[in-house]
């Protein structure tokens, strides 16, 4: 049985919104606390594919579902595990240790996607102090 179709907000596409995550239980409690502020404002849904060795964001509340991604050691596969328990139109790849601004699905649905479009990219801001890639 697959889940209904995710409602459109404010006339855009439904998004869902996919977090690899590997980490412990306190990065767990972080990325908890930052979805808490609600940084995915017009999400459809956000999902956690936790690619932990122990499934430390299961704990993670609701709306937030956590599925898990542990058969291979990889962002890549937990984002691939994500995608797959998606509903949305759209899929928004935020990796658990960004920060993004509170309208960032607002920002790439400002001005109408064309039919044909298959991916939408934006900026990668560093943090100021970061002293590697």
């Amino acid at each position: 049985m697959t889940a209904p179709p995710l409602r459109a907000i404010r006339g855009r596409p439904s998004v869902s919104v996919v977090i690899p995550f590997r980490g412990d239980a306190r990065d767990a409690a972080g990325l908890g606390a930052s979805l808490e502020t609600g940084p995915f404002d017009g999400a459809g849904e956000v999902i956690v594919a936790d690619n932990s060795d122990d499934g430390a964001a299961v704990g993670l509340p609701p709306p937030v579902l956590v599925v898990p991604a542990r058969t291979e050691r990889s962002s890549y596969h937990a984002r691939n595990a994500g995608a797959g328990a998606a509903a949305g139109d759209w899929l928004l790849f935020v990796d658990a240790d960004c920060v993004p601004p509170p309208d960032l699905i607002g920002r790439y649905f400002a001005e109408p996607i064309g039919e044909r479009c298959g991916a939408v990219a934006g900026g990668i801001v560093g943090v100021a102090d970061q002293d590697s890639l």
